[in-house]
Order: structure tokens, then sequence, then C-alpha cells
């Protein structure tokens, strides 16, 4: 059976709540090989390390995760800390508008529920596409 080697191997594995405690830089996103594009399915496996909507698919490594701040965080400020751009990760005066707007607060939403959230605009460098 391939999951204890699957498991041995998770442990050792994206530690972010490790990183987040011991005041390190978290950022996550998904545009990597491995990782489906969607943020909302990110966000939800950095919440339950487990497969979103399978309740009973095996969690990797519980103790490692995050709140839905941190996970919002690390797609968001942390992202953009890690690429080196400053005008990137917020909704303010001054910053570049790069966001998405989705029918309800991600900080609200069960993690297992987000990867259906639908969403309602999208607007790339202030402009809706």
């Amino acid at each position: 059976d391939a999951l204890p080697i699957c498991q041995a191997r998770a442990a050792r594995a994206w530690r972010v709540r490790d990183y987040w405690d011991a005041g390190a830089p978290v950022a996550l996103g998904s545009d990597w090989p491995i990782a489906q594009n969607d943020a909302r399915i990110g966000l939800a496996w950095a919440m339950l390390r487990r497969r979103p909507g399978d309740r009973d698919a095996p969690v990797f490594e519980p103790h490692q995760v995050l709140t839905p701040y941190q996970a919002l965080h690390g797609y968001t400020v942390g992202a953009a800390r890690a690429q080196g751009d400053g005008d990137l990760g917020r909704i303010a005066p001054g910053y570049r508008a790069d966001y998405a707007v989705w029918a309800e607060n991600p900080l609200h939403v069960a993690p297992d529920d987000l990867p259906d959230l639908p969403v309602q605009r999208t607007v790339v460098g202030g402009v809706e596409p």
C-alpha cells in the first residue's frame, strides 16, 4: 500500500504551519506543476490538509493546517512578497488591482465548500477581462 509511504513523505513536506508559527514568510500559490490552478482548491487544501469535499480522505499532518486567515494571507500578501512585488497582495490605494470577487467571504466558508464558491468578478491590472 502506497499510503503509508505517502504519509511519511508528507510529514516532511509543506510544513507551512511550522513556518508561520516561527514567523517565517508563508507564500502559497497555484502556479506550479503539482498544484491545481484554482486558488479556491489550494485554500481548502491549506486549511484541511486533505482532499476538499472528501471528509473520509486521509489528513496529511493535521498539525500543519492553516486557519482561513493564514491561508488567504499566504495566497495574497505572502505570494506578492515572495515574488518581490510590493504593489500586489492587498486591496488599497497605490496597489495594482488584481483580484477576484467571490460570492461569499472565503474566511467564513467551510473549507470543503470553497472549491464550489462562485466567482462573481475578476479584475487584472485594474481591468475586467
